[in-house]
């Protein structure tokens, strides 16, 4: 059941915003969906928004449980500096396979804290009068409401439970070699997914490496029956996103060193990496990976149609992080193959993840002169747009060159339809011909274009030879 609508008012830079993560029709899309804009523009602020109205349920029912708050990871602090100076917020997710069997979430704002529960919210705004005042019938009625709260809780509980395995990651570089190992059983698996910037553990995720690992040579020796393992989960993902590309000499492989002690490395580039030595892009990507692989082998699915599917949802800020552009090009489609039935939102500000998968929905948010954010358009099918209209068009970038050169390029262009019609004094003549030299060294593409075009001697003599003398003018 994937999230189909977020709807915010006075959150962050956005007065109001409608985002539609359908495929447009009111029917579930998986994406990639991208968010893209310049800074300021509330991309981070959608995936913290989704985020939030996943927290508030699960912080409810800790609250009915008699626990201060759930486990989920979501920094509450930093969301509530974002929401100070504005009044009335509210931020809203729909989820389920369509809009018209969707069930929503809905967090509003109090004057007290944005994220107290509706539990006390309705309550303590329904009593008109003091405990001592109250009555058996007031009392009654409390009972009745809270029960009803509860059931509320409960339905979207088991709605974000329906999601499947939910993740939100900022990628970096998270993974480094370790002296030892744990190995320790402990309920890690099932917190923090909701953090962002500290979603995964690095000595966590290397337990699970060499664990997936030990269990495969363990069946292996048995002879028991191949069946998928998390070993080849790893093995698929890591294949999909680094494999092909130009940047490595050889296939990326997962895999442990045994020279007297198991520790996960990676066969990259023809060398075998422990987790210190891996390029930055690979580390940060492989960390994110790896950790969502760990909490999805993990989590508790609801029925075994789930179990098989494995649906899920991964909120990635800035996903080129660190990475070279042609790993740029493949990443969303090494995703969609490696988690296909998992909803994938982005943020980027990169042209090759924005042109790079068939299936995804560009949203473009923008900035008014007011310093508020919009969405200004969604793009269907954007990787049928090169990557230079996508600057033009997307990013708002109109020149091919640097800021400097595109400064000299604008100058020698007007001057030069001025000197056209004649229109240029000595002084701006002068200026001309030294632009025309200042461009020019910069590189032979920028020489070409202004440089009058300069015919050879030989060539010049084929073309009389075959259209005869020109014709003087009268």
């Amino acid at each position: 059941m994937p999230i189909l609508k977020l709807h915010l008012e006075n959150v962050g830079p956005f007065d109001a915003l409608e985002l539609d993560f359908t495929d447009g029709k009111g029917n579930a899309h998986l994406g990639p969906h991208i968010l893209t804009g310049v800074n300021g523009s509330g991309k981070t602020t959608v995936l913290k928004a989704i985020a939030a109205c996943l927290a508030e349920p699960l912080d409810s029912q800790a609250v009915i449980a008699g626990r201060s708050s759930a486990d989920h990871g979501f920094d509450e602090e930093t969301w509530l500096r974002l929401l100070k100076g504005r009044s009335n917020s509210s931020t809203e997710v729909l989820l389920g396979p369509t809009e018209t069997a969707g069930s929503r979430i809905k967090v509003v704002d109090s004057d007290q804290h944005w994220v107290q529960s509706l539990m006390e919210t309705e309550i303590y705004e329904a009593s008109p009068v003091s405990e001592a005042e109250m009555t058996e019938a007031d009392w009654e009625g409390l009972d009745e409401q809270r029960e009803e709260h509860e059931a509320l809780i409960a339905d979207q509980v088991r709605d974000i439970w329906d999601l499947g395995c939910v993740a939100t990651y900022s990628p970096q570089p998270r993974l480094r070699w370790l002296a030892e190992l744990s190995f320790q059983q402990d309920t890690y698996l099932r917190k923090g997914w909701l953090s962002f910037d500290s979603t995964i553990d690095n000595r966590r995720l290397q337990d699970y490496w060499v664990d997936c690992f030990s269990r495969e040579a363990l069946s292996q020796r048995a002879k028991t029956p191949k069946a998928p393992s998390s070993v080849d989960a790893i093995r698929k993902a890591v294949k999909a996103i680094f494999t092909g590309s130009a940047l490595s000499a050889q296939e990326a492989e997962p895999t442990v060193t045994l020279d007297g002690r198991t520790r996960p490395a990676l066969l990259f580039g023809g060398m075998e990496l422990d987790f210190s030595q891996l390029p930055s892009g690979v580390n940060a990507t492989l960390s994110w990976v790896v950790d969502y692989l760990m909490r999805r082998d993990a989590f508790r699915w609801r029925d075994e149609q789930s179990s098989r599917a494995k649906p899920g949802v991964i909120l990635i800020d800035e996903i080129e992080t660190h990475l070279h552009p042609q790993w740029q090009r493949r990443i969303l489609n090494g995703i969609r193959a490696a988690f296909p039935n998992t909803q994938i939102i982005v943020t980027t500000h990169s042209p090759f993840v924005v042109t790079s998968c068939e299936d995804a929905r560009v949203h473009m948010l923008q900035v008014d002169k007011k310093g508020r954010a919009f969405i200004a358009e969604t793009i269907e099918r954007p990787d049928g747009t090169s990557v230079d209209a996508t600057i033009h068009g997307v990013f708002g970038i109109k020149g091919r060159f640097g800021p400097e050169v595109e400064d000299l390029l604008t100058e020698w262009n007007e001057l030069k339809k001025r000197d056209h019609f004649g229109k240029l004094n000595a002084k701006e003549k002068s200026r001309l011909r030294s632009l025309v030299k200042k461009i020019a060294s910069r590189g032979e593409e920028l020489a070409a274009m202004v440089h009058e075009p300069v015919l050879s001697d030989e060539l010049l003599e084929e073309l009389l030879s075959a259209t005869g003398p020109i014709p003087k003018r009268r």
